[in-house]
């Protein structure tokens, strides 16, 4: 397992909303990112925590008169499971310009859903089960291309197995290639472990 640095960064919740259209960036409350940054690349978990500012609580409740509005803005919501890269991960994948971790920008990819199995980790588990997924995730992303292959679109071996399988640059295989329904059934089998 290659060393990997735990991060956890807090954005501050906002309220930027202004009558100008063109100047109303509306409301969002704190956002947690999660970062398992790693020799190959960097995982991250994005959660949309729900805490707003103390005056958006209190004038949604005065509005509606209903406190249900108060549990609703409060509700955490994934934002996002994905991965920076420093290559590209699959054929024709575009390259974002900026990035905070790879200077000359990275190759990123991630999703909402794949998020919410994490989230329901974290709430059912804790955190250390998030960076325990995080790391297989990981693994599953940067371990399977050899980074430092002779040239560049040149065939790559896999890390493990009998040698004879190859990849090319841009070409993934990852636990995410087996069915749905068995990534399903070892992912509960993992979380009813604990």
């Amino acid at each position: 397992m290659p060393k990997l640095e735990r991060r956890i960064d807090f954005t501050p919740a906002f309220d930027r909303r202004n009558a100008d259209p063109k100047k109303n960036y509306g409301i969002h409350g704190v956002e947690m990112r999660w970062y398992l940054i790693g020799p190959r690349g960097v995982i991250q978990f994005v959660v949309y925590t729900g805490w707003m500012l103390p005056q958006i609580y209190e004038e949604e409740a005065y509005k509606s008169r209903d406190l249900s509005i108060i549990r609703t803005l409060s509700r955490p919501m994934a934002a996002d499971l994905g991965y920076h890269s420093p290559i590209p991960k699959y054929e024709y994948q575009l390259k974002m310009e900026e990035c905070q971790f790879f200077e000359g920008g990275c190759y990123y990819d991630g999703s909402s859903l794949a998020a919410d199995r994490i989230l329901q980790l974290l709430i059912a588990k804790g955190g250390e089960a998030v960076w325990l997924e995080m790391e297989e995730y990981y693994l599953e992303q940067f371990t399977i291309l050899d980074i430092d292959a002779e040239e560049e679109d040149g065939p790559l071996r896999l890390p493990e197995g009998d040698g004879d399988e190859q990849l090319r640059v841009g070409e993934v295989r990852t636990g995410y290639d087996q069915p749905r329904e068995d990534r399903d059934a070892n992912q509960e089998h993992k979380v009813q472990e604990g």
